[in-house]
């Protein structure tokens, strides 16, 4: 947990915990708190339709047959979405040179979900959306540096 930084990256805890709360009310399953981070499971009947973990934030829904590489690759992901928050914190401060405190809110919170443009970029240069989009691609090639509990491997 980047603990330290908490005060900075609070939209990216409150949406993944956000959004693993809204999952537990039919979806998902076995929540835990662990590190700053809120897990839970899929439930067996969207685990046979949706066959991957996903993360938002601070928050993961792991599939039920997820490995501890599927683990290390989730809290990728995480640390992602902290760069991401960060990006917005920064570039929210900028924009007070020019706007009011709002203008600071807005690319705080909404910083994370310029993630998703990934998609689209991803299906653009390599036809697939989810394995091309760049944020993907980059969390497959550092899984193998990170431990399940999200700690780098030395």
């Amino acid at each position: 947990m980047t603990f330290p930084l908490f005060p900075l990256l609070l939209p990216s805890y409150l949406l993944g915990w956000l959004y693993v709360g809204v999952m537990l009310c039919g979806f998902a399953r076995k929540p835990q708190f662990m590190l700053g981070v809120l897990t839970a499971e899929w439930r067996p009947w969207v685990a046979e339709r949706w066959l991957y973990s996903t993360t938002i934030g601070h928050g993961v829904i792991f599939h039920p047959r997820a490995t501890e590489k599927t683990a290390a690759h989730e809290f990728v992901h995480i640390r992602q979405f902290e760069d991401a928050t960060l990006r917005g914190l920064y570039l929210g401060l900028f924009t007070l040179i020019v706007s009011d405190w709002r203008a600071l809110l807005m690319c705080w919170c909404l910083a994370p979900t310029s993630m998703m443009v990934g998609w689209l970029s991803g299906w653009i240069r390599f036809g697939d959306p989810y394995r091309g989009a760049e944020f993907e691609r980059s969390a497959y090639e550092q899984d193998d540096h990170i431990n399940p509990d999200g700690t780098r491997k030395q």
